[in-house]
């Protein structure tokens, strides 16, 4: 067993990198497996164990349910099925208190497995190591309410094997990793702790490892809050700007070649959010920066999320008739350029520099773009956008359940009036040169910051989340980001210039917990390699951060998210986040 605990250990501390799936169910159809299908396991006297090891609650019966695939890659992290559904009858806390046990899988939000390892010598392999993730449930006992979510080890031993496939008949929960408690639980709950017992299957099943995990695609659509546009800064500056440079000249080549962009401007990133890795996964970033719904002529030339020629749908219907049912997410971002957000923030730069003091929140033609009618008429084109991609993956051979949708909104960029670290009134060296515009490039008044983070952000984000329900579509997941950015917004207090601290270069560790990570607005580019375009977007360690989030919504199955930071640090060399 302490064999089998370092495996564990060992696997699970990279097991969210690796992990590579595109939910269970799609999985299933994905392989052709030989014999996929609906399982049933149940176990008597499952336990909790708190941190010290004493038995909290027993359960004399347990049941789940869900899918498996019997063909999967000996890879770790590849998916081996799901929990959709959970039972437990007849607890009991401390041995003797009635206690109610709540299992919170649902198929709309399952219980992912994922192959993590086996046990003993090849050719011969007596036990297979599986990780159950997104674990969540919930106890009431003795006027206590403790909730717990993690991954659980399962060690499933081969009773035998006949040409080539392992036959088992069911498994055991081990110690490791642990459950961990979440906020809303009594002050007394053990904070972390582990499921001990077994579980049979209904009948006896069989299970294939093959050398390889299935090939697996990911794609990116939408406008430049996922093209990876401002992505190659790490951070911002107003001296030398070689020491934020991240990514390089050629940050935006997306040709073959790597030595052009294959669209002017639209700046795909070669370190794009869709880069979420893992054995077997490819990533394609078909965004484009000021992409909206509808295709745009130009110049420049705007591929859209419609079905005409050149569009980024008809890249999508190309990649997905050349590798049938094999992409497994798209992730989209659309609809801030068709509510005008670059006109917003041009109205409010301008009326911050203004003599006087004039606000853009004030101004018809800026409101007028988040009111109730519009954000009606975006919230349909949206709508249609969303049901555009599933047509698209449709008419390539892809059915709703082989693959998800993930519909992200947009991010705060600046903060509240009283978070910037510049005063809106000072000035520098006499005249209206205000500092919060010369030295932070964040020229808001602290009035139209509230409006655009409270009303227009509101809008404009409630808009994506009407198009998302209006689908009705089953596999559409909405990955909500507003809030994901605080504490690193642009000229809010807590980050800094690179100058102002000491760091050599924004890529260091240090840069994600010093830097901001949204882009200064830049009004003047000569003799510099910036691009106005990238102001206001997410620089290097936000694009890494977004990455982090998406990850984390794909392969924990979420039917919904919400992605927040999550501390200080790196992890993988992202920032920290979490999802909920």
């Amino acid at each position: 067993m302490r064999r089998v605990r370092q495996l564990l250990v060992a696997a699970g501390a990279s097991i969210v990198m690796l992990a590579m799936f595109a939910g269970p169910a799609l999985a299933l159809r994905s392989l052709q497996s030989s014999n996929p299908g609906a399982v049933s396991l149940t176990g008597a006297n499952v336990s909790f164990e708190d941190e010290a090891g004493f038995l909290r609650e027993v359960c004399s019966g347990v049941t789940l349910a869900g899918e498996v695939i019997e063909r999967i890659g000996k890879v770790a992290g590849t998916a081996v099925g799901s929990i959709t559904e959970g039972r437990a009858t007849a607890c009991r806390a401390f041995g003797f208190v009635e206690a109610a046990v709540t299992i919170e899988a649902s198929t709309r939000t399952p219980f992912p497995e994922t192959y993590n390892g086996f046990l003993g010598t090849l050719p011969t392999i007596t036990g297979v190591l599986i990780l159950i993730g997104s674990v969540r449930f919930t106890t009431v006992a003795a006027g206590r309410t403790c909730r717990y979510e993690g991954r659980v080890g399962f060690l499933i031993p081969v009773t035998r094997e006949a040409r080539g496939a392992l036959i088992y008949e069911g498994g055991s929960f081990l110690a490791e990793p642990k459950l961990r408690i979440l906020a809303g639980s009594t002050a007394e709950c053990p904070r972390e702790g582990s499921l001990r017992g077994s579980l049979r299957f209904e009948r006896t099943r069989t299970i294939t490892l093959l050398n390889e995990a299935p090939a697996v695609w990911v794609v990116s659509v939408g406008d430049s809050y996922i093209s990876g546009e401002g992505s190659r800064w790490a951070g911002n500056t107003n001296r030398e700007e070689a020491r934020i440079d991240a990514l390089g000249r050629n940050a935006y080549f997306d040709s073959p070649e790597g030595t052009r962009e294959t669209i002017e401007r639209c700046h795909r990133s070669k370190e794009p959010e869709i880069r979420i890795g893992g054995a077997g996964v490819t990533s394609v970033n078909f965004a484009c920066s000021g992409a909206t719904v509808a295709t745009r002529a130009g110049p420049p030339f705007k591929p859209g999320l419609d079905r005409v020629a050149n569009s980024q749908l008809e890249l999508l219907r190309d990649l997905a008739t050349r590798h049938p049912r094999q992409i497994k997410l798209v992730a989209v971002s659309i609809g801030g350029n068709d509510f005008g957000f670059g006109e917003i923030v041009e109205a409010c730069v301008q009326a911050y520099l203004a003599a006087g003091r004039r606000l853009c929140s004030t101004e018809a033609a800026v409101t007028e773009r988040v009111n109730a009618a519009n954000v009606a008429a975006k919230t349909a084109l949206i709508a249609r956008a969303i049901l555009e991609v599933r047509e698209t993956m449709r008419n390539a051979g892809s059915a709703d359940g082989e693959y998800r949708i993930v519909v992200q909104n947009y991010e705060s960029p600046v903060p509240l009036g009283p978070g910037f670290r510049y005063a809106q009134e000072e000035e520098e060296g006499g005249g209206n040169r205000k500092n919060r515009s010369a030295t932070g490039k964040c020229g808001f008044w602290d009035a139209d910051a509230e409006w655009a983070n409270n009303t227009a952000l509101v809008q404009i984000n409630r808009a994506v989340a009407d198009a998302v329900t209006a689908t009705r579509l089953a596999n559409v997941v909405p990955l909500k980001l507003e809030t994901a950015f605080e504490g690193r917004r642009l000229c809010e207090m807590g980050v800094n210039l690179i100058e102002n601290t000491e760091l050599a270069l924004g890529t260091e560790a240090g840069g994600a917990d010093r830097l901001e990570w949204i882009n200064q607005i830049r009004i003047v580019v000569l003799f510099t390699e910036y691009f106005i375009q990238e102001s206001l977007h997410p620089n290097y360690w936000a694009v890494l951060a977004l990455r982090n989030c998406l990850r984390r919504t794909y392969v924990g199955g979420r039917a919904a998210a919400t992605c927040t930071r999550n501390g200080a640090g790196l992890e993988g060399g992202e920032p920290r986040m979490q999802i909920r």
